[in-house]
């Protein structure tokens, strides 16, 4: 059974390896989970050749989006933003 101490070793490098980019990268096989603080957990469900099937458990109240969808809706928040804004909003 891998320790607290060895499991943040490996994180640390990991993030070593991707600091260019900082973002903390994480190996998961199937049926593996990664938690974010107490109430989110991600969950590889499958995965079949490049697609990954992921599940996420997380309270009603926190809002999840595929990257894209979010970048549509901020894009449109910051086009309905403006004062006197009367572009289909």
């Amino acid at each position: 059974m891998r320790t607290r101490a060895s499991g943040a070793l490996v994180a640390e490098a990991i993030l070593s390896a991707g600091e260019a980019s900082g973002v903390l990268v994480l190996t998961r096989k199937s049926n593996q989970s990664i938690m974010i603080g107490d109430e989110i957990k991600i969950s590889v469900l499958a995965i079949a050749g490049e697609k990954v099937r992921v599940g996420i458990e997380a309270p009603r109240s926190v809002p999840i989006f595929r990257s894209e969808v979010y970048l549509e809706i901020q894009e449109k928040n910051s086009n309905c933003s403006g004062v006197g804004a009367n572009n289909g909003c």
